[in-house]
C-alpha cells in the first residue's frame, strides 16, 4: 500500500476549492484542516458570483454540500464524499480530473471519471463503505476494488487512478 507523500497532500491542498460547503470527514493533516477553514471563509464571495465562476473542484464541492442541504445525501455521506475525493486528488499530486457526481435513491454518491476507453466509477455509500468500478470500453477489462477511508491507496487504485490524471492536452 502507498501513501500519499506530503509534497502530494500539499499539491493537492493547492487545488482544493476556494469555497467550501462541506468539511471533508477523514482528517490527513492539521494544515489540510487549516487549508479548509480558510476556503470556507470565501463561500459567501463565490456565492455572490454565481455557481458558473467556480472552478470544477468548487463546483463539486458546492454540489455535495447542496445535495446534504436538500437531504439527498446525510452529512456524513457528502464529508466522506469530499475526503474520498481529496485522498485520490491527492494520490495524484492534486491532478485528478474532478468527477462528475450524482445521488442516489438510497442517499449515496457517485463518481465517475471517462477518458477516451476508459471508464471509473466510485460508489460512496451512506455507511462509510466505497467502491470502484473500471470498464475498458476497447477491451471490456473490468475491475472492482474497495477505498478505505483509514488505510493507504492501494496499488491497484492508483494505477486506475492514474488514468484520469489531468494532463496539458
Amino acid at each position: 500500500m502507498r501513501q500519499p507523500s506530503r509534497s502530494g497532500i500539499e499539491a493537492a491542498q493547492a487545488h482544493v476549492p476556494k469555497v467550501s460547503t462541506v468539511e471533508p470527514y477523514y482528517d490527513f493533516s492539521t494544515s489540510h484542516t487549516a487549508a479548509l477553514s480558510a476556503i470556507r471563509n470565501e463561500l459567501s464571495a463565490a456565492n455572490i458570483l454565481g455557481l458558473r465562476m467556480l472552478s470544477r473542484p468548487q463546483q463539486l464541492n458546492y454540489y455535495l454540500g447542496t445535495a446534504r442541504d436538500l437531504g439527498e445525501i446525510s452529512p456524513h455521506t457528502a464529508q466522506f464524499a469530499l475526503s474520498a475525493w481529496i485522498k485520490l486528488s491527492a494520490e495524484l499530486r492534486g491532478l485528478l480530473q474532478v468527477p462528475d457526481a450524482a445521488t442516489g435513491s438510497e442517499g449515496e454518491v457517485l463518481y465517475s471519471w471517462d477518458r477516451n476507453e476508459h471508464h471509473l466509477e466510485l460508489e460512496i455509500f451512506a455507511n462509510d463503505k466505497a467502491e470502484f468500478f473500471y470498464l475498458n470500453r476497447v477491451s471490456n477489462e473490468t475491475w472492482e476494488d474497495e477505498l478505505q477511508p483509514t488505510t493507504p491507496i492501494s496499488e491497484p487504485i492508483a494505477e486506475k487512478i492514474a488514468l484520469f490524471k489531468l494532463t496539458d492536452d
